[in-house]
């Protein structure tokens, strides 16, 4: 990845930012019970895993419509469990597929992946 990207790189290093939003979850667990939320969760799960697929299917081919599609579908799972973190890579996705711009796609679906799987693990607490 070159140094002008504007992709959102997290090093070892560096703090990240928590997986999930606290504010975001207690607002789930007010509003459903937690049945509810758990079967939010394993929808987020169940749809997340074949979301990744596709988006990188897409990335290889250059369907930036079907990369950006994936992507906002995503990001707005993600927004749902204020997993921000993820919803900004998604978000990156998003804007470089619109613009038909692959040259950081593969970095970002690969910490896509990565966030991804710390906000399953996340998930995985409130259930």
């Amino acid at each position: 990845m070159s140094p002008k990207s504007s992709a959102t790189l997290f090093h070892a290093s560096e703090t990240r930012p928590d997986p999930i939003g606290a504010a975001e979850m207690l607002q789930l667990h007010h509003e459903f019970s937690k049945e509810g939320v758990c079967e939010l969760v394993q929808m987020f799960k169940d749809e997340g895993s074949p979301a990744l697929h596709r988006m990188g299917a897409a990335a290889e081919i250059r369907d930036g419509e079907a990369l950006r599609r994936e992507a906002h579908a995503l990001r707005g799972a993600a927004a749902n469990f204020g997993a921000k973190p993820l919803n900004d890579l998604c978000q990156q996705i998003e804007n470089e597929a619109r613009a038909g711009d692959f040259s950081h796609t593969t970095g970002l679906l690969q910490q896509v992946h990565e966030e991804y799987f710390r906000v399953e693990r996340a998930l995985e607490t409130e259930c």
